[in-house]
């Protein structure tokens, strides 16, 4: 193969499909069923970043334009005009799956599914060939140039490439989260609303139950159904850890099914309400490629504009307290969090908290193409949460939009090495730029 990714997420495709559409025989490679990643695994939603927030222009386009304009054309989303004016693109996870099939075998991209990275092959510090696991046994798939789109950094981790994990002060990542559907819920009037929510905070205030608010009227990524899809729950452990991951997946069923139980017993319009687990768990943050650049939190607070841009991004630094509280108001780490908990962060390390977190008003930052490159393996890319970028930073690009972008960029370096015999160091990023242009990207 020319171009092998491994990782079906929104990151993964923009890189697959983007591989195929410059010429490069690609394959795709992906654990789940379904291609979507957290949009459909996770049902992580609604898609954002993807505009300025003050004037709603466009700060990316390309692939994710591509991908709601077919998303529209079936009904699982708004248009992109009105995602523009929305700052956000709410869509139905299902609908996403046919999308994403069709996008994949439009461009007779290689895709096999219920497939998991392994191994990989290296000679040389040049990754010759990934090895993974199927159900007829193991496959070996020889390629020229990999792209890591897992979001958990597995193939970097299987590859031997420089790897970061968690913050430098005491090595924890982001908070998880999962989403959950409540079905079968009659048209809730606005004062039962507040009163269910004041329900849900009051419990959270007295540490029963770990949500960093009360809310649960979100659809996330359900738009236009039936019921509520909320982004609330909140474990901090680390994704890459198998013991945590799983007592990760069960506490927060838990927190999902107590705030269930708090509708029901204080509202009679829930009476009847079902619940609905999403199929895994929503990480935020993993293994972080070490690559020719690492972006910071300075380059998101100053606007930065890099030569080398292969992606705009405006969403701020939005850093989930990686110590999982929400007791006390606790959201974000930063400065003045309210938590009257110990804390290694507000204690040993203030002035490394923020207290400003977006760039300035109106303006965007740009992504390098050295964060996708990796430092030590002439022929590995990364796409998606799994880049370089510092703690701080990630937390601002992790985010679908961003990340459909990156994925778009990985994709096009891939096939201008693949297809030149070059290493990927040695694209020209101007005409990384030029290309990625022809494919509506924004720059």
């Amino acid at each position: 193969m020319d171009v092998v990714v491994v990782g079906g997420g929104l990151s993964g495709v923009a890189a697959a499909v983007s591989a195929a559409k410059e010429g490069a025989d690609t394959a795709l490679i992906e654990r789940a069923g379904f291609l979507g990643g957290l949009a459909t695994g996770g049902w992580v939603g609604p898609i954002l970043g993807l505009t300025i927030p003050s004037t709603g222009q466009p700060v990316i386009k390309g692939f994710l334009k591509d991908l709601v304009d077919q998303l529209h054309q079936k009904g699982g989303c708004y248009s992109f005009e009105e995602c523009l004016k929305r700052h956000c693109v709410e869509f139905n996870a299902e609908t996403l799956k046919i999308v994403l099939d069709e996008m994949v075998t439009r461009q007779r991209i290689k895709l096999y599914l219920d497939t998991v990275c392994i191994g990989a092959r290296v000679e040389d510090e040049t990754i010759k060939a990934v090895e993974f696991y199927t159900r007829k046994g193991r496959l070996l798939l020889e390629g020229k140039v990999f792209i890591d789109a897992t979001g958990d950094g597995e193939l970097i981790f299987l590859s031997g490439a420089d790897y970061r994990l968690g913050r430098e002060e005491d090595g924890r990542v982001m908070a998880t989260g999962s989403f959950f559907r409540i079905i079968n819920v009659p048209p809730v009037p606005e004062e039962e609303r507040k009163k269910i929510t004041r329900a849900i905070e009051e419990e959270r205030q007295k540490g029963n139950i770990s949500v960093y608010h009360g809310s649960i009227w979100g659809r996330g990524s359900f738009y236009d159904t039936d019921g509520y899809c909320p982004n609330m729950t909140r474990y901090g452990g680390s994704p890459v850890d198998p013991e945590e991951l799983t007592a990760g997946e069960i506490f927060l069923r838990k927190q999902a099914w107590k705030v269930l139980e708090i509708c029901q017993k204080v509202s009679p319009f829930f009476q009847e309400a079902r619940i609905m687990f999403a199929p895994q768990i929503g990480v935020r943050e993993s293994r972080r490629l070490v690559g020719m650049t690492e972006l910071t939190e300075k380059d998101i607070l100053a606007a930065t504009k890099h030569q080398d841009s292969i992606a705009r991004s405006t969403y701020w630094i939005d850093i989930h307290c990686p110590l999982g509280r929400t007791r006390d108001n606790v959201h974000l780490c930063r400065k003045g969090c309210p938590t009257k908990e110990p804390c290694v962060m507000l204690n040993k390390y203030p002035e490394r908290l923020e207290e400003k977190l977006a760039p300035p008003e109106g303006d965007y930052y740009t992504i390098p193409l050295g964060c996708l490159v990796s430092a030590n393996l002439s022929n590995l890319l990364a796409a998606g949460r799994c880049v370089s970028a510092n703690p701080k930073a990630l937390a601002a690009i992790r985010v679908m939009a961003p990340c459909m972008a990156m994925g778009q960029a990985a994709g096009v370096t891939a096939t201008l090495a693949s297809l030149s015999g070059k290493s990927i160091r040695q694209i020209p990023y101007q005409v990384i730029q030029q290309h990625l242009q022809m494919q509506g990207g924004l720059l």
